[in-house]
Protein backbone atom coordinates (compact mmCIF):
# COMPACT_ATOMS: atom_id res chain seq x y z
CA UNK A 1 0.00 0.00 0.00
CA UNK A 2 1.57 3.10 -1.27
CA UNK A 3 -0.43 5.44 1.17
CA UNK A 4 1.11 3.50 4.45
CA UNK A 5 3.50 6.07 5.50
CA UNK A 6 0.30 8.91 4.99
CA UNK A 7 -2.47 6.44 7.35
CA UNK A 8 0.58 6.34 9.93
CA UNK A 9 1.54 10.13 10.07
CA UNK A 10 -2.25 11.19 10.21
CA UNK A 11 -3.04 8.13 12.93
CA UNK A 12 0.26 9.79 14.95
CA UNK A 13 0.00 13.36 14.13
CA UNK A 14 -3.20 14.40 14.82
CA UNK A 15 -4.89 17.42 12.81
CA UNK A 16 -2.40 18.13 10.20
CA UNK A 17 -2.95 20.08 6.81
CA UNK A 18 -1.67 18.79 4.06
CA UNK A 19 1.75 21.18 3.33
CA UNK A 20 2.45 19.97 7.00
CA UNK A 21 2.08 16.09 5.54
CA UNK A 22 3.81 17.21 2.70
CA UNK A 23 7.11 18.40 4.57
CA UNK A 24 7.46 15.07 7.08
CA UNK A 25 7.30 13.09 4.09
CA UNK A 26 9.45 15.58 1.71
CA UNK A 27 7.13 15.89 -1.13
CA UNK A 28 5.83 17.92 -3.11
CA UNK A 29 2.10 18.89 -2.13
CA UNK A 30 0.61 18.28 -4.82
CA UNK A 31 1.97 15.25 -4.58
CA UNK A 32 0.30 14.86 -0.99
CA UNK A 33 -3.38 16.40 -2.57
CA UNK A 34 -3.26 13.19 -4.88
CA UNK A 35 -1.87 10.16 -2.36
CA UNK A 36 -4.72 11.79 -0.37
CA UNK A 37 -7.58 11.89 -2.97
CA UNK A 38 -6.85 8.11 -3.64
CA UNK A 39 -6.86 7.65 0.21
CA UNK A 40 -10.13 9.00 -0.11
CA UNK A 41 -11.60 7.24 -2.66
CA UNK A 42 -11.17 4.51 -0.71
CA UNK A 43 -12.73 5.81 2.14
CA UNK A 44 -9.65 5.72 4.31
CA UNK A 45 -9.16 9.35 4.34
CA UNK A 46 -11.70 12.34 4.90
CA UNK A 47 -11.27 16.07 4.98
CA UNK A 48 -12.36 17.98 7.99
CA UNK A 49 -12.23 21.22 8.58
CA UNK A 50 -9.95 21.45 5.71
CA UNK A 51 -7.25 18.80 6.71
CA UNK A 52 -7.07 15.27 6.38
CA UNK A 53 -8.20 13.19 8.76
CA UNK A 54 -9.23 9.44 9.41
CA UNK A 55 -12.85 8.01 9.15
CA UNK A 56 -13.86 4.69 10.84
CA UNK A 57 -12.12 2.67 7.89
CA UNK A 58 -8.96 4.64 8.16
CA UNK A 59 -8.42 4.35 12.16
CA UNK A 60 -8.44 0.66 11.96
CA UNK A 61 -6.50 0.46 8.61
CA UNK A 62 -4.11 2.45 10.50
CA UNK A 63 -4.22 0.80 13.67
CA UNK A 64 -3.80 -2.56 12.27
CA UNK A 65 -0.39 -0.96 9.78
CA UNK A 66 0.98 0.34 12.99
CA UNK A 67 0.44 -2.77 14.91
CA UNK A 68 2.15 -5.16 12.42
CA UNK A 69 4.98 -2.45 12.21
CA UNK A 70 5.89 -2.48 15.43
CA UNK A 71 5.75 -6.64 15.08
CA UNK A 72 8.40 -5.72 12.40
CA UNK A 73 10.24 -3.69 13.96
CA UNK A 74 10.56 -5.39 16.97
CA UNK A 75 11.47 -8.61 15.20
CA UNK A 76 14.38 -7.12 13.13
CA UNK A 77 15.87 -5.56 16.17
CA UNK A 78 17.76 -8.25 17.73
CA UNK A 79 17.71 -10.36 14.30
CA UNK A 80 20.26 -7.24 13.15
CA UNK A 81 21.40 -6.40 16.77
CA UNK A 82 20.33 -2.97 16.27
CA UNK A 83 18.73 -0.44 18.22
CA UNK A 84 14.97 -0.08 17.72
CA UNK A 85 15.57 3.57 16.03
CA UNK A 86 18.05 1.80 13.79
CA UNK A 87 15.62 -0.90 11.78
CA UNK A 88 12.41 1.87 11.67
CA UNK A 89 13.47 2.59 8.14
CA UNK A 90 13.75 -1.36 7.42
CA UNK A 91 10.61 -1.93 8.98
CA UNK A 92 8.61 0.08 7.17
CA UNK A 93 9.97 -0.90 3.76
CA UNK A 94 9.34 -4.74 4.79
CA UNK A 95 5.66 -4.09 5.82
CA UNK A 96 5.31 -2.54 2.43
CA UNK A 97 6.61 -5.28 0.90
CA UNK A 98 4.20 -7.57 3.03
CA UNK A 99 1.51 -4.82 1.56
CA UNK A 100 1.97 -5.50 -1.90
CA UNK A 101 2.85 -8.88 -1.91
CA UNK A 102 -0.67 -9.08 -0.87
Amino acid sequence: MVGLRYLLILKAGGRLRSADLARRLGVAQASVDRMLQALAADDLVAQREGRPCLPPAGEQAAQALAARYRQVRECLSPLLDLPLQAVEGGALAALALELNSR
